[in-house]
């Protein structure tokens, strides 16, 4: 599936670039998961959205981003994700030029923090415009403890 919706996405993300809605990128990027997730889970699904998104625009994927182990985003309150910084730290990349487009591939959005905190990376990477795709956006769970 993730092949399939990572094509779905690409196909999208060129129709909007086409219609002049988003700028081409010059760079594809997923948002990263730690090392440690990847191995428990068995697949980093951002990085098999991005894959295929990358081969339906022709456009290079970059590793420009790294996660650091932090807190899991699952199940957390909107506060808590929103508290939950400095997970990733950006990775240059001598190939793109200072100023240059990303698009930044995600899996799900929830609250935006983990998309804002991967774009604060990149930015101080010397990115100059961060264009962000997501398969999926999902209201925050609310933790009250009450049901109904």
């Amino acid at each position: 599936m993730g092949v399939v919706m990572g094509r779905e996405l690409g196909l999208q993300v060129r129709d909007a670039v086409e219609s002049g809605l988003v700028p081409q990128p010059d760079a594809v990027v997923s948002m990263p998961v730690h090392w440690t997730r990847v191995l428990l889970r068995g697949i980093d699904h951002a990085a098999l959205l991005a894959e295929e998104v990358s081969r339906v625009l022709g456009v290079e994927r970059h590793p420009l981003l790294r996660a650091r182990l932090a807190s899991r985003q699952t199940g957390g309150s909107r506060e808590q994700r929103a508290g939950n910084r400095g997970r990733f730290v950006g990775v240059p990349a001598s190939e793109l030029r200072p100023g240059c487009t990303v698009l930044l591939i995600d899996d799900v959005r929830t609250t935006g923090s983990t998309l804002r905190e991967g774009m604060a990376a990149l930015g101080e990477l010397g990115v100059g415009r961060v264009v962000c795709g997501t398969c999926a956006v999902a209201d925050a769970p609310r933790r009250t403890g009450q049901r109904g």
